[in-house]
């Protein structure tokens, strides 16, 4: 269905974002949870990112349920389990 262009969506203002990031100053977040996935995963800030290695292929990645999805649809492995350091056991 087409978006009618007169129609314009109110945007967030800050008192609706009240968790904010003491590290980047720039982000807030509506939920605890996204603010605490911001500084795990995507804050710049951040030196220590946690990395998920493919143990089958050279692909890296920023969260276990990416490498999860990963090694299902490329190399045909379900139910692997995941340690926290990328390697998968049967």
């Amino acid at each position: 269905m087409p978006r009618n262009d007169d129609e314009t969506f109110p945007r967030e203002d800050e008192e609706d974002r009240p968790f904010k990031c003491d590290l980047c100053q720039d982000k807030s977040y509506k939920r605890k949870a996204h603010l605490w996935r911001h500084q795990t995963y995507e804050c710049p800030n951040v030196v220590e990112k946690p990395k998920f290695p493919c143990s089958i292929c050279s692909f890296v990645f920023k969260r276990k349920a990416h490498l999860q999805r990963h090694l299902i649809y490329q190399h045909g492995v379900r139910n692997a389990q995941i340690s926290s350091n990328g390697s998968k056991s049967p």
